[in-house]
């Protein structure tokens, strides 16, 4: 399949589960596509639309190096996080996360040290899931950082976490607001277990925010 069909055929599926999909071309140090999610606040009064009504106040995801404005007065909150590849004397490189003390991980090249850095990011988000800890917002990429998206299925748990931290909502509140048990809505939040993103749209509806799938170029 061409990539424009893809594309379309991904927007298609999207329109039709309420999600905007958005393709952002970029090119960054290496090159593999990836695909990631963002997630934000409904424009307000959104719950007032009809079908089919367009959202005017989209603010941009990222900014470029320190310009634009502030991340925190953003409305979209993506889940790309920077990371320094350090070389090392022997060979390979460390790859840390700033915003992830904890998240340390290596690689014996620069292709191996970029892949063990997804599976590191999303390890670190997922044990703070599951800990019930703070997930931070990224900070600004440095000409010298290396941009790493957590991938689709964990950005997408990570997000309905942050909006139920946000809404201040149990998980027993919430579940009996959506028609579900108590158990269903600590898989959605459990990163070991697969969940359909349906669901998590729909939870994710219900508490004011939405998903907005974006392609990428991967470090």
């Amino acid at each position: 399949m061409k990539g424009s069909e893809f594309l379309r055929k991904v927007k298609r599926i999207g329109h039709k589960r309420g999600i905007e999909v958005r393709f952002e071309a970029k090119r960054g140090k290496g090159s593999r596509d990836t695909l990631f999610l963002e997630f934000t606040n409904n424009c307000p009064g959104s719950e007032e639309r009809t079908s089919g009504g367009n959202c005017s106040c989209d603010a941009a995801a990222t900014r470029p190096y320190g310009k634009g404005p502030r991340i925190e007065d953003q409305i979209m909150r993506t889940f790309v996080y920077p990371a320094t590849l350090r070389p090392e004397k022997r060979g390979g490189f460390t790859v840390q996360f700033p915003d992830l003390p904890e998240a340390i991980t290596s690689g014996k090249n620069r292709t191996d040290a970029l892949l063990q850095a997804v599976d590191c990011l999303e390890e670190a988000i997922a044990g703070r899931v599951a800990d019930g800890l703070d997930v931070p917002v990224p900070t600004v990429a440095r000409r010298s950082h290396v941009q790493v998206a957590l991938p689709a299925p964990m950005a997408a748990k990570a997000a309905l976490y942050l909006a139920i931290q946000e809404s201040g909502f149990t998980n027993s509140e919430l579940g009996r607001k959506l028609g579900l048990d108590e158990k269903e809505v600590r898989r959605m939040l459990d990163p070991r277990h697969s969940t359909r993103l349906s669901r998590i749209q729909a939870a994710l509806d219900f508490l004011g925010k939405r998903l907005v799938v974006s392609m990428d170029n991967a470090a």
